[in-house]
């Protein structure tokens, strides 16, 4: 019997350290922003805010785009959450840039994009966003060669 509550204490310990969390307050002064990950077009700066994007787990990243920036159509492995803090964000669906689809998305919208949706944007104005979701975060372009990875630098 002991060995038993031994045991099911033990997996408690290991349950709860899977889902636990370091709580995380974050004023904007210490945000490390840096340069937009090799996925995404130049131009773009983004940072963590929590967890890892390039591992298992959850996460939230933000990213400040400048005026026109593009996110040429591309899906996630995993469903995306983005939250627009400010500017605007034009959201269209679909493997191919169409203007003529965009919704635009000012300060305070929230897009969600389940797992393999085919999406693409384009910033209007300087555009800061909140993207979260489970990780890893990854794009997989619907045309290879608008992913800046397959580019010469």
């Amino acid at each position: 019997m002991k060995r038993v509550v031994t045991l099911l204490l033990s997996l408690m310990a290991v349950t709860v350290g899977l889902v636990a969390q370091s709580p995380v307050a974050l004023p904007s002064s210490k945000i490390k922003w840096g340069p937009a990950p090799p996925a995404l077009p130049a131009g773009g700066q983004m940072a963590a805010l929590n967890g890892d994007p390039g591992k298992e787990g959850n996460y939230t990243i933000t990213g400040k785009f400048p005026d026109g920036y593009v996110f040429p159509p591309h899906s996630h492995p995993a469903e995306e959450n983005v939250f627009v803090m400010s500017g605007t964000l034009l959201v269209g669906m679909g493997d191919t840039f169409n203007e003529s689809t965009l919704v635009a998305l000012p300060a305070g919208s929230y897009a969600f994009m389940p797992k393999g949706t085919r999406h693409y944007a384009r910033t209007k104005g300087e555009t800061t966003i909140v993207v979260y979701g489970p990780g890893p975060f990854d794009l997989a372009y619907a045309n290879a060669n608008d992913d800046p990875r397959n580019k010469k630098r």
